[in-house]
């Protein structure tokens, strides 16, 4: 089984894709290890659960912000 933690040829970043900071550094990083981005994965997302009248606005907001905006960010 290959050793991927030591694999140079890509590596794996956290970031909050709401914070447009955050977004920033991180692509800052990638550029300066491999000068370009050639695949990335957002698997970032979450979900509401609940009838739609019964949930908090600030639930919905952050599902927007994750979901469609983080998106748009990255």
């Amino acid at each position: 089984m290959a050793d991927l933690e030591n694999d140079s040829r890509f590596f794996v970043q956290e970031l909050d894709v709401v914070s447009d900071e955050s977004v920033e550094n991180v692509v800052a990083n990638v550029i300066e290890n491999f000068g370009r981005i050639d695949i990335l994965v957002n698997n970032a997302g979450v979900l509401c659960i609940g009838p739609l009248a019964e949930l908090p606005l600030s639930a919905i907001q952050n599902a927007f912000d994750v979901n469609v905006f983080g998106a748009y960010n990255i």
